[in-house]
């Protein structure tokens, strides 16, 4: 299923004539896609017609980074060690 995915995205990408799509693996095989609302469609339909994919999660892109407090922060800015709480 693995390699379905990576030949699948490259086809697409292919069909489309730019890229439209990414792929990554985590440690395992699992397959984490990138693409863009305008291509959510066309990678969700490639997925589905892959029988190796048991199933799909979507995620959606987060608010963006932001500035942490000094409560808020998990280091010692100082010694640059995990904070113990």
């Amino acid at each position: 299923a693995s390699r379905d995915i990576i030949y699948g995205v490259h086809e697409l990408n292919a069909k489309k004539g730019k890229y439209v799509a990414a792929y990554t693996f985590d440690a395992g095989a699992n397959a984490h896609l990138i693409t863009t609302d305008a291509y959510r469609n066309d990678v969700m339909k490639m997925l589905k017609s892959m029988p190796g994919v048991k199933s799909t999660i979507e995620a959606k892109a987060g608010s963006g980074p932001r500035l942490l407090g000094d409560k808020d922060s998990m280091i010692d800015a100082d010694a640059l060690t995990p904070l113990k709480r």
